[in-house]
């Protein structure tokens, strides 16, 4: 976000340009400008794209019961696109082509008069509810669809400057019994820096010379003012030049931000060209089979196919990571497989991401992998597919060191005959996936075998044996269907949790602590269903372990909460 304030970075580069032009595109039909002060925003940070997502937050048109007509933005309209409305802080999105163009898309096909009756027609009586529940405090409230077009913002609310806010101080280090900071003013107005001091009641330094710093100009990059202050510094005192009152902010113990995120900086200039590992002919990326020591990141963009013929060895070593955001071809057979390891235990994992044709893997090994751990750019995989459909088939995943030996995440999947054996944690974990698991074995892991967020899931003939924690745990509102699975070995044999639907025609477990577990983990969520046909059970100490308003049912019978 700093970045795209101080206009170093295009906005495409910082957010999720379709999220957000879409989201702008609803904010502007519904005059919902309330939703777009600071104070009120709200985004994701994507921890795998490394760009920012929008998060409707608080989003009402402000001309309630009590009329209120002081809005703080102008409405987002390229029409209006002249004097201080040039200034604000969204107007920059609209003078980038990528973002214009989807929003001018999201915008047209939304207001659409079909589109929109349709809509209106769909939230009918829900829209009628919501009237008559603000009835009850409101008696002549009601919803305008027609919408109004009041777009007024208050400028006198813009004038006072904000202790904490308007001017931001940095501490990028010390120097001749000093501290060196930069300062950036955020205030429409020009501030000035006029002292220090050690608490925001007692300004201990006054300058004679005050540190003028220009108006927040929200059109061009940030203005940074360099200051020197002393050592003991941990507040600086401002104000708005000509006017009395005196505001403070405390010093950040952080350095300005920098110029680019982790992501950013692997992508930037990428020149893919020929060498002993792989083949450049574009559009295709081929690895040369035979054993490879790699010692360096192999980053790939979008836009190439890149294959793995039978026989490929690649060794990462040194921390060298492998990120794809093509789709990756990889074609091993049952006894000239392909071999993904890392000697030394450091790779910094395998990833795809973000590919617009479908990866698949067929007698694939991964052996020895670390996950992606570079300048705060955590995941959680040893081998991760992110927004990136997969086929695998024949693979292992052993002995990689990470929180989960496979990671699948906003993707399609189908996962068949493989192993995954000897991680740290989890075997599989898949966050908001659709996907299939058949005839794969989980076996010797940390914590679960199979792991599964948000996710719609078919499970057939799969074991998992001597698993840490779960054999199979499902959980935010998944919906997890299965036949013939075996659990040997695990403290829970299968557990539900937060709104989760689990239904397993046929279960076998033997030697767990608990057998079936379903409860509520999280408070945004609620409890949980397992449905259970043929059980069949050895050596289980508590079969199961049901917590109030969670469900279980074993062979059309509902058992009880413990």
């Amino acid at each position: 976000m700093t970045q795209y304030q101080m206009g170093t970075k295009p906005a495409s580069e910082v957010f999720d340009i379709d999220r957000l032009a879409k989201y702008y595109a609803i904010i502007d039909i519904t005059e919902a400008y309330h939703s777009t002060i600071w104070h009120n925003q709200r985004f994701y940070y994507n921890p795998v794209t490394g760009r920012l997502e929008p998060i409707a937050f608080d989003g009402f048109t402000d001309l309630g019961p009590f009329n209120y007509n002081n809005k703080l933005l102008l409405g987002m309209d390229m029409r209006g696109l002249s004097g201080d409305f040039q200034r604000d802080l969204h107007a920059r999105l609209f003078m980038e082509r990528d973002f214009v163009e989807k929003y001018n898309q999201y915008l047209f096909a939304f207001t659409e008069p079909s589109y929109l009756d349709l809509f209106f027609q769909s939230i009918d009586s829900a829209l009628v509810r919501r009237e008559e529940f603000i009835q009850k405090e409101f008696k002549g409230y009601t919803y305008d669809i027609e919408g109004v077009q009041n777009r007024a913002r208050n400028i006198h609310a813009l004038l006072p400057a904000v202790d904490n806010g308007s001017l931001r101080a940095y501490l990028e280090g010390e120097q001749d019994g000093k501290l060196l900071l930069k300062a950036a003013n955020y205030h429409p107005l020009p501030l000035e820096i006029i002292g220090y001091g050690s608490s925001p009641d007692r300004m201990g330094t006054q300058l004679e010379n005050p540190v003028f710093l220009p108006a927040f100009q929200k059109q061009s990059q940030l203005y940074l003012a360099e200051a020197n202050a002393p050592l003991k510094t941990k507040v600086v005192f401002f104000r708005v030049p000509g006017l009395e009152e005196v505001y403070h902010t405390r010093l950040s113990p952080w350095e300005t931000a920098g110029e680019s995120t982790p992501v950013q900086k692997l992508f930037k200039n990428i020149n893919l060209t020929s060498n002993e590992i792989f083949q450049v002919a574009e559009p295709v990326i081929l690895f040369n089979p035979g054993k490879h020591r790699v010692d360096y990141d192999i980053i790939i963009p979008e836009g190439y196919t890149v294959e793995f013929p039978a026989g490929t060895q690649l060794d990462l070593v040194n921390k060298a990571k492998f990120i794809s955001r093509s789709p990756v071809f990889m074609m091993g057979e049952s006894e000239n497989p392909i071999l993904i390891q890392s000697s030394d235990h450091t790779a910094n994992g395998f990833t795809v991401m973000e590919t617009k044709e479908q990866s698949k893997m067929n007698w694939v090994r991964f052996e020895h992998m670390n996950t992606l751990n570079y300048e705060g750019w955590q995941l959680t995989g040893a081998v991760t597919f992110y927004e990136a459909e997969v086929d695998i088939r024949h693979c292992a995943f052993l002995r990689n060191h990470c929180e989960d030996g496979l990671n699948i995440i906003r993707s399609e999947f189908s996962m068949a005959e493989s192993l995954v054996s000897e991680t740290a944690f989890d075997g599989f974990d898949a966050d908001f996936c659709n996907g299939r698991v058949i005839n794969c074995r989980f076996v010797d892991l940390g914590n679960d075998g199979m792991d599964f967020s948000g996710s719609r899931i078919t499970i057939a003939d799969c074991e998992v044996e001597n698993a840490g924690d779960k054999g199979l745990s499902v959980g935010e509102e998944s919906d997890v269907q299965a036949t013939n699975l075996t659990v040997n070995k695990a403290v829970t044999g299968v557990a539900s949790k937060d709104l989760s639907y689990l239904k397993i025609d046929r279960l076998e477990l033997t030697a767990c602590q608990t057998g079936l577990a379903a409860y509520q983990k999280k408070p945004e969520y609620g409890g949980a269903k397992i449905y259970i046909g043929d059980l069949v059970e050895k050596d289980v100490k508590y079969l199961h372990l049901i917590e109030n308003g969670s469900l279980l049912n074993i062979k059309g019978k509902e058992v009880r909460s413990n």
